[in-house]
C-alpha cells in the first residue's frame, strides 16, 4: 500500500529538549511556592520527591503505557512529604505548572518547518505525542505561536486518549479520524521502543528521526532514517518509491 499519511512524533522530533532543565526549575518553584502557603518549607525534601515522582512516572509509562495526569504528579509529589493538596489553590498550581511550557517554550528541532513544509506537500500529516506535565491543549498554543500547526490535519496527545506510546490506540485514534488505515501510514519519530516498535506492530512504515537524539541508530528496525529535516525532500522521494 502507498503511504498517505505520516505520523509525528513531538519531543526529539519536532520540538528539542533543550529548554527542559529551565521548566524544571520552573515548576519546581511554582511547587515549592504552594508548598510554603501550606507551611511547607523544605526545600530538599520536595526537590527528593520531585525527583521520585519523576521516576514513578517513568516506571507507571513503561509498565503499563500510560503517563500520569499533571494533577496526578503533583498528588504524588506532595503526598510524600506529607502534604494533601485540595482547593483552589492547588487547582491553580496545576494550571500553572502545565502553563510553565507556554512560559519558556522548547526550541524547534533545526530546519523543521522546511521539513514539515516538504511532507506536507505530498502526504497528510497528523502529530502522535506523549504528553508530560503540559496536556495537549497547552501545546497546541505552542504550535501556533511557531506557525506550525497549519501542517498537521489532527493530534493524538496521550493525555487526551488516555494511552501512550507504543500502545496501539496512541497511533489508531488519530488514523481512524483521517481514514487511513496504518499500513498507508508511516511514523516518523525519535524513540525505537515507543515510536518504531509501536508503528510496526500495526503495520505502518517507520523513519528514525536522529537530528537530536542518535542513540538507538545502531541497531534500529526503522525503514527510514532521516539524519537532518532538510533532508525531508529525500525521505518524500524514498516513501513514494516504495
Amino acid at each position: 500500500m502507498k503511504t498517505r499519511v505520516i505520523s509525528v512524533d513531538l519531543w526529539g522530533t519536532v520540538f528539542d529538549f533543550n529548554t527542559e532543565i529551565s521548566v524544571s526549575a520552573r515548576r519546581r518553584q511554582l511547587i515549592s511556592e504552594y508548598a510554603e502557603k501550606l507551611g511547607f518549607a523544605d526545600k530538599s525534601a520536595l526537590d527528593s520527591a520531585y525527583l521520585d515522582t519523576s521516576l514513578h512516572f517513568g516506571n507507571t509509562y513503561r509498565e503499563e503505557a500510560r503517563l500520569l495526569t499533571p494533577k496526578e504528579r503533583l498528588e504524588h509529589q506532595l503526598n510524600l512529604v506529607g502534604l494533601s493538596p485540595n482547593g483552589n489553590g492547588f487547582d491553580d498550581l496545576v494550571c500553572n505548572v502545565q502553563n510553565a511550557l507556554l512560559e519558556i517554550p522548547p526550541p524547534l528541532a533545526p530546519n523543521v518547518k522546511d521539513g514539515l513544509n516538504a511532507l506536507a506537500q505530498e502526504f497528510t500529516l497528523v502529530i502522535v505525542s506523549d504528553t508530560g506535565f503540559s496536556p495537549g491543549t497547552v501545546i497546541r498554543k505552542i504550535f501556533d505561536k511557531y506557525q506550525i500547526a497549519e501542517y498537521f490535519s489532527d493530534h493524538s496527545f496521550s493525555d487526551e486518549t488516555g494511552t501512550a506510546k507504543p500502545d496501539s490506540v496512541a497511533f489508531t485514534s488519530v488514523l481512524d479520524r483521517v481514514k487511513c488505515d496504518p499500513a498507508e501510514s508511516l511514523h516518523i519519530g525519535d524513540t525505537e521502543w515507543t515510536d518504531i516498535k509501536g508503528a510496526s506492530a500495526l503495520g505502518a512504515k517507520t523513519c528514525l528521526y536522529v537530528g537530536l537524539n542518535d542513540e538507538y541508530l545502531d541497531g534500529t528496525k526503522a525503514d527510514h532514517i532521516l539524519r537532518d529535516w532538510n533532508d525531508a525532500p529525500q525521505l518524500v522521494k524514498l516513501i513514494k518509491a516504495s
